[in-house]
């Protein structure tokens, strides 16, 4: 056998041990069930719902038989969007969230049940969880769930992650430069992640730019793997953010916008 293929077999080992490790430590649903009935009295009727690790689907089913009319957040990548409310169920082993660990976020209470806990967190601030970007003068809402033209498609959707999900729009660019626009007050801060989706990084062709204007500019190289990576941008005196996305001589990219704004 060669030192490749040893190592190929090595690491795959490996990812197999620690993924049955994390299986066979997963909290029973009795426990779950318990944890969650401790804090059920507690959530109020705009609360969101989410949990960590996003592998641990049992989360999801008990969560939404429980509470079947709240929003459920649907893993670390739904995690870049702020919330008014919001109940985090932890299990041991969940990975922590950068995107909860800023001085926006505040940590109401903290209820821990063998090995798990629930956090109720608040964003300091008026708060919008999503943000509808508009292409062309096509505006995305609750209600518009597409927008298209000539450079590209907006569509507002559950993005994919190979695994991993979020609330947001896929973003299809079918030219080299596709520009969206997202608008607010003046003063308003755009805060979310953007990135590949899985679909997108597998099908590229080259190398992906997307360029945000508001009252600053930044410039950021989409990184080589599926996911978003997380932003925070003040708008331009008209309230205004534009994301510029430019693909290095080639088309039809797709990415993932997941965004909402703080006030």
């Amino acid at each position: 056998m060669n030192i490749r293929l040893s190592l190929i077999l090595g690491s795959a080992w490996v990812a197999w041990s620690l993924q049955a490790w994390a299986w066979s430590n997963r909290p029973s649903e009795t426990d779950r069930l318990a944890l969650i009935e401790q804090v059920a009295e507690q959530i109020q009727s705009d609360d969101e719902l989410a949990y960590l690790p996003g592998w641990e689907q049992h989360w999801a089913l008990q969560l939404g038989q429980r509470f079947p009319h709240h929003q459920q957040r649907l893993g670390v990548n739904d995690l870049w969007r702020p919330f008014h409310r919001l109940w985090l169920f932890e299990s041991s082993d969940a990975p922590v969230v950068s995107s909860l660990q800023s001085d926006n976020v505040q940590v109401l209470q903290e209820v821990k049940y063998k090995g798990m806990k629930a956090l109720l967190l608040k964003h300091q601030g008026a708060v919008r969880p999503m943000a509808w970007p508009s292409i062309k003068g096509c505006q995305l809402s609750a209600k518009r769930k597409s927008c298209s033209s000539p450079s590209g498609r907006l569509q507002t959707t559950e993005l994919g992650f190979d695994g991993r999900f979020a609330w947001g729009q896929k973003i299809t660019v079918k030219s080299q430069k596709m520009m969206v626009t997202l608008h607010s007050k003046p003063g308003s801060t755009l805060v979310g992640g953007l990135g590949w989706t899985g679909h997108g990084l597998r099908h590229a062709k080259g190398t992906a730019i997307a360029q945000f204007r508001g009252a600053q500019t930044l410039t950021r190289v989409l990184s080589d793997q599926p996911g978003l990576d997380g932003f925070e941008l003040q708008t331009d005196a008209q309230g205004k953010v534009e994301i510029t996305i430019t693909l290095s001589g080639w088309t039809d990219g797709e990415l993932g916008l997941s965004s909402g704004w703080m006030q």
